[in-house]
């Protein structure tokens, strides 16, 4: 993204915070699947998904409803950015992670995070 919203650097660094949780890629092409799945997916539905892990027996690790609540705003806000985004030809650019070391773009976790959703 060129130009990150507000929201962005501390939910990347709360997602890092969570042991299980998805990193922000992931994230990302999972709520942009989300977005533009033809059936409704409801938030109740897809949120418990994001820290579920590979396992999918995750749970979501806060010290108190206020850290969680706060993380949950965030995420949200990134979803309705994304709507957002969406709506506006041009405007939408997946986050995508790159390489540190070559450079090379990381575009398959963004992949498997949209493609999670069914």
């Amino acid at each position: 993204m060129e130009s990150e919203p507000a929201h962005f650097a501390p939910l990347d660094r709360r997602l890092l915070d969570q042991s299980d949780a998805m990193l922000i890629s992931l994230l990302d092409g999972y709520l942009t699947g989300i977005v533009v799945s033809p059936d409704l997916v409801l938030p109740g539905q897809w949120l418990p998904l994001i820290w579920a892990g590979d396992e999918g027996d995750g749970a979501p690790q806060f010290e108190t409803d206020e850290e969680q609540r706060a993380f949950l705003n965030m995420v949200m806000a990134h979803y309705h950015a994304i709507i957002a985004s969406l709506g506006q030809p041009g405007a939408y650019a997946p986050v995508l992670e790159s390489d540190t070391r070559t450079g090379e773009i990381l575009w398959e976790m963004w992949v498997d995070g949209y493609g999670a959703v069914a």
